[in-house]
């Protein structure tokens, strides 16, 4: 309609994306390592408890048809035991999903405002 072309609707949200990729950061700072780009400052502690922390940070990078990355990062749970990755995932793709919303809400108004203009 009409009234929709003056506004963003979760269809052009969902047209925008060209595909959607997960992982955790323990997951990122192991290919990090495996490619040669790792870069940190680290306090190792006994079996390695520092990193598990990093099992239950999500990222979700969207990347667009237009070619630009939009990134929603969930921390997990504040009690590791009710973490769920499944859930992480979902909370870091709104992250991304609301950031995209508003790119394309600009979009949208700098394209109106020229029409006008």
């Amino acid at each position: 309609s009409a009234r929709d072309m003056n506004k963003v609707t979760p269809q052009m949200v969902l047209d925008a994306i060209a595909s959607e990729h997960y992982f955790t950061a323990y997951d990122g700072r192991a290919g990090a390592i495996a490619n040669g780009s790792y870069s940190a400052i680290e306090r190792p502690i006994a079996d390695n408890a520092d990193l598990e922390p990093l099992k239950h940070v999500i990222i979700c990078t969207l990347i667009l048809n237009n070619g630009h990355k939009i990134v929603g990062v969930n921390t997990g749970a504040f009690d590791a035991s009710e973490f769920s990755v499944a859930e992480g995932q979902r909370r870091a793709k709104a992250e991304a999903i609301q950031q995209l919303w508003s790119f394309l809400t600009f979009e949208l108004r700098c394209r109106q405002y020229s029409a006008i203009a």
